[in-house]
């Protein structure tokens, strides 16, 4: 049986608040001999809660291979770090290249300015070089 939820609380989000609330709902949900797994954030807090929890429900003896497997990271926190940590080595990249790409807009925008110019004003010499 999976059982999956998401809370939230109010701060403080320190390590040991968040696992006084998370046995808090375990008690009431009456997970304690019920409980493989837990998935969350891997920020220092959530490491001191999963640190506590895992030595109380050690206590009961129900976790396999003595709570080895008990904290699955996030991969989804995971993966958004290794993205955000991408985009900062290709950041000045990217700007140049959305520089350019308006540069290049707005160069059609004048050349499409320049033949209605020429469409209104049928005396205005618009004639093209090759270097254009």
């Amino acid at each position: 049986v999976v059982f999956s939820t998401s809370v939230t609380f109010s701060p403080p989000h320190r390590g040991v608040d968040i696992y006084l609330f998370v046995v808090g709902l375990i008690k009431e949900w009456s997970l304690e001999r019920k409980a493989f797994s837990i998935t969350c954030d891997n920020v220092r807090a959530m490491d001191v809660m999963v640190a506590r929890l895992k030595s109380y429900l050690l206590s009961f003896g129900t976790l396999l291979v003595a709570g080895y497997f008990f904290h699955v990271r996030c991969s989804g926190h995971i993966l958004n770090l290794i993205v955000q940590s991408g985009m900062k080595v290709i950041d000045k990249s990217i700007l140049k290249l959305r520089k350019a790409i308006n540069y290049i807009a707005e160069g059609i925008e004048a050349k499409d300015a320049l033949v209605l110019l020429a469409i209104i004003d049928s005396s205005f010499d618009f004639s093209l070089t090759s270097e254009e």
